[in-house]
């Protein structure tokens, strides 16, 4: 088992690389591309990271990316629209707690947006 820098380093590379996924995918969105691989792209992305942060014990970090990867599940079974504000914040957010991380501090997560994100995944709206 590796030990919790190591895992550390894992994650801060993975979320990289999800990030980077994500932000190409909303990209697609922003400019009216409807794809199906977009939605696929981006609940893998947020799956991943959820699924990392869970792993290290980062829950709210772990909750905001679980709540994306439920909304982008919804819109693409076209139960509610895909809200690009929340998921960009998201992954902004995340790219700030991954750098912090990175860096061997420690991120206070972004409340409200992890409040809205939830919401959002629970309900089928957006506020």
């Amino acid at each position: 088992m590796l030990d919790r820098a190591k895992q550390l380093k894992v994650l801060v590379e993975s979320n990289r690389r999800s990030i980077d996924l994500v932000s190409i995918a909303l990209e697609a969105f922003e400019t009216g591309a409807h794809e199906r691989t977009g939605y696929s792209t981006l609940a893998r992305a947020f799956h991943t990271m959820k699924h990392d942060a869970a792993h290290l014990r980062l829950e709210p970090l772990a909750r905001l990316a679980g709540a994306c990867e439920t909304i982008v599940s919804r819109a693409k079974e076209s139960r509610i629209g895909l809200p690009l504000d929340i998921l960009r914040s998201a992954a902004l957010e995340v790219r700030t707690a991954t750098e912090v991380l990175a860096a061997g501090g420690r991120h206070k997560l972004d409340t409200k947006l992890l409040g809205r994100a939830e919401f959002a995944a629970r309900k089928g709206s957006v506020d």
